[in-house]
Formats: structure tokens, C-alpha cells, sequence
């Protein structure tokens, strides 16, 4: 009677099973401001002061900053003027970097399931 491979299946089954959901759950909030983000960010070029796309400010050395948003305020389209909006996210509140809609519109959220925004917290 051999059973080895049967429960060895089966905890590897389990393993993959549970590594899966945290991969899951990491690409939905780790990286993300998740649903609870206070603010959102959107990428400035500097030298122009118009919005840029995330991935300026993520591949950038200099040029482009991020300006957050509050939840419920509107944001500027790519290729728009930034105005207003804050260099920092104030102290105890949470922010995202990105996933702001990159056509503008009202920040409903900080960053889930509309563009993969990084956390920071003030």
C-alpha cells in the first residue's frame, strides 16, 4: 500500500491553492491605494506643468512629481494644466500613487482596479 504521493499532492494542491490567493490579494491592494485611499495621485511634468501619465512619473529622474488629489475632487486629464491638488499627502491619511482616470474626472478611490496605483501614507 502506497499513499506518499497522494498526500504529497495534496499539500502541494493546498500550497498552490494558498500562494495563489496571496498573489491575488497583493495585486488587488499591495500595490495600490486600495478602496480606503484618503488621496490620489496623478503624475506632473514639471517643466510644463500639465498631467502626465503614471508610468512618466515611474520610469522619470526628475521631471515629473506626483500632485494628490482628495477622494471625491476632480482630476485633470492627461495633457491638461494640474491645478491645485498637494505635493504630499497630509500626516495619518492614505494616498496612491496613479490610477487616477487618465481622462480626468472625479477621484472615486485611491488607485483599485483602475490603475494599479503604489501606496504612501502621510
Amino acid at each position: 500500500m502506497y499513499t506518499g504521493g497522494t498526500v504529497r499532492t495534496r499539500r502541494r494542491s493546498a500550497a498552490v491553492t494558498v500562494g495563489l490567493v496571496a498573489v491575488v490579494s497583493m495585486a488587488m491592494t499591495g500595490c495600490s491605494g486600495g478602496p480606503d485611499a484618503d488621496y490620489d495621485g496623478v503624475c506632473v511634468d514639471t517643466t510644463t506643468g500639465r498631467r502626465a501619465t503614471d508610468g512618466d512619473c515611474e520610469r522619470s529622474s526628475g521631471a515629473h512629481a506626483w500632485r494628490y488629489y482628495p477622494r471625491g475632487t476632480s482630476v485633470p486629464a492627461v495633457g491638461a494644466p494640474v491645478v491645485g491638488g498637494a505635493t504630499s499627502v497630509p500626516n495619518g491619511l492614505v494616498g496612491a500613487h496613479g490610477g487616477a482616470p487618465a481622462h480626468g474626472g472625479v477621484v472615486s478611490h485611491g488607485g483599485f482596479g483602475s490603475g494599479g496605483g503604489h501606496g504612501v501614507g502621510g
